[in-house]
């Protein structure tokens, strides 16, 4: 099921190319957990919705994953409207950085995002 329902984060419906299930890539995390990581690296990587390419970024950052500060890097620059969107989760998820303003946001996202 989990391969099944993961390819449904990259498709796109044609009578609607940008409407997205942007809870599917929650649902898939809490339910499969880490095995579903692979496949969220890999829709945040394939998709061209970047609202998708957030949801699924915001699930790879709360399980640690360096690729999720990438990708959630790549949504804000093709679509600068999601960067509060973003910079707001991560105030919200690091509560260290609650109240701290944008340029020590991407600060300490390009540090996470360049972390092996």
């Amino acid at each position: 099921d989990l391969a099944r329902l993961a390819a449904l984060l990259t498709k796109t419906n044609p009578a609607d190319p940008y409407s997205i299930d942007s809870s599917l890539p929650y649902s898939l995390h809490r339910a499969y957990g880490d095995a579903s990581l692979p496949l969220l690296k890999q829709a945040a990587r394939d998709t061209t919705q970047v609202g998708m390419r957030i949801s699924c970024a915001k699930e790879l950052i709360i399980a640690g994953q360096t690729e999720g500060f990438q990708y959630l890097l790549q949504a804000m620059d093709e679509k600068p409207s999601f960067k509060p969107e973003a910079l707001q989760f991560v105030r919200d998820y690091f509560p260290d950085l609650r109240g701290q303003n944008e340029g020590v946001l991407l600060a300490f996202l390009k540090t996470k995002a360049s972390t092996h």
